[in-house]
This record gives C-alpha cells, structure tokens and sequence, in this order.
C-alpha cells in the first residue's frame, strides 16, 4: 500500500489484490480500511484463504474452513464479493480434493505456475476439448479454471541475484511471451505475480527480498509506454 500503490497511481494502473484473510490489521499488512479504499479505486479484491495454509496437508474439514470461510470473511468486512481463490505455494493445484473443495466455493482459482494463462481451454495440442476441470475418468485436465497459471516475478528475480536490470529484462520478456494472439481477441495471457515490496533488496534477508520501487515503476512505465491492455480478474472468464 506504501510502495507500490504511488507507482500504480501514477500510471492508473488497477490490479487484483489476493487477500489472505486473517492477516489483514496484524503486522506488516494492510489494514480492512486500505483494502476497502483499494477496492473503492478500482482494484479487484479476491481471496486468498484465511491463513495461507499448505493446502495439500489440510483434511477435508480444514480445507472447506480455509477456502470457504474466507468467502463470508471478507464480504463480512465489507469487500465485493469474492469470486476467485488463489492457493498458497503453488499447492493443491493437481490435488483432486483440493481442486473439488475450491470449486465448492468459488468460480476459478489461480494455481500453478507458468509463463501464460490460456483464456481457452482447447490449447494448441493440448488434447482438450471442453473446460472440464475433470475428464472422463476423473482426472484433473491440465488447464482449467482452477488452474490458472502465473508468472511469479519474485521468483524470477531470485534466478539473477535479485538484480533489478536483469529482472526487467526476464519481465519484458514475460509481458511479450503470448504466441497465439494472431486474431482480434486475445486468447493468451502473462499473468505477473508480486509478493513483496522492499525499498532496498540489499538491506533484508534473502526471504524478504521483492520487487523494488525502481524496478516496478520501470516496469508499470514499460506496459503504458507499449500500449499493453492491463485487466484485473474481473475481465477474465475460461
């Protein structure tokens, strides 16, 4: 809300914020009233469980308590109703009973990891034919609306040292990675994903480094200047 929320101002940029619910107020996070003037701006509040558990060591009642109590939470205080889940750690994505349980609450989740997200299900030699989460023998397809793949910058950035020149080279390269969006509609989309702002990389541990200041401004500055189309999860359907 600090450091990056001026970057995003200044370029009117709206985002979708993923919002572990019991973490909002305590410390290092933001407050029910951040998020509500986020919301009031134009940003899309989604979920993101109620306490960012391991969802593939949950039982089934611990499953349905993180994933569907979140859904009264935060309309409990006062965000839009939430649509959209996204699993911690990249878990649970090709877990039967995890993908079941989310799809008993909510319409997608972001899940796995991966360059580009497909906005339709029959993905070039794929095999698939229609949006079934599930095919005929009960197996999880590979893409889906439970499945939706995203480009993790802060994971990127620790594959070059955190170096902000050389993540912003592996961000433009990201941002330009759809091969398929040949016709009038898009039907692939990079996903960016950002977990933590720091002023300065070299002055936290190596678990706290993220995306600085100077590099998102660049990089938010990189989609205006090149005519980029941004969407929040509200713009989205599979």
């Amino acid at each position: 809300y600090t450091l990056a929320k001026p970057i995003l101002d200044k370029y009117g940029i709206k985002t979708t914020q993923l919002i572990p619910c019991n973490f909002v107020g305590t410390s290092g996070s933001m407050t029910w009233s951040q998020v509500l003037s986020l919301q009031a701006e134009g940003h899309d509040i989604q979920s993101h469980t109620m306490n960012h558990l391991h969802a593939n060591t949950l039982s089934q009642s611990q499953l349905d308590y993180e994933f569907g109590q979140a859904v009264p939470c935060m309309d409990n205080n006062g965000t839009i109703p939430v649509h959209m889940m996204a699993l911690p750690f990249y878990e649970g994505y090709n877990n039967a009973t995890v993908i079941k349980t989310i799809a008993k609450y909510y319409d997608s989740d972001r899940a796995g990891d991966g360059n580009t997200f497909f906005l339709h299900c029959d993905v070039p030699n794929s095999g698939e034919s229609d949006c079934r989460p599930f095919d005929a023998n009960g197996a999880l397809t590979q893409y889906n609306k439970y499945n939706i793949r995203t480009y993790s910058s802060d994971s990127a950035a620790s594959t070059v040292n955190w170096d902000d020149a050389k993540t912003f080279g592996l961000f433009i390269k990201e941002a330009n990675s759809a091969t398929t969006n040949t016709g009038p509609n898009s039907t692939e989309v990079p996903i960016i994903l950002y977990h933590n702002m720091v002023l300065d990389n070299s002055k936290v541990s190596y678990s706290n480094k993220g995306t600085t200041p100077v590099l998102l401004d660049a990089e938010m500055k990189y989609l205006v200047e090149n005519n980029f189309k941004i969407w929040t999860t509200k713009s989205l359907a599979y």
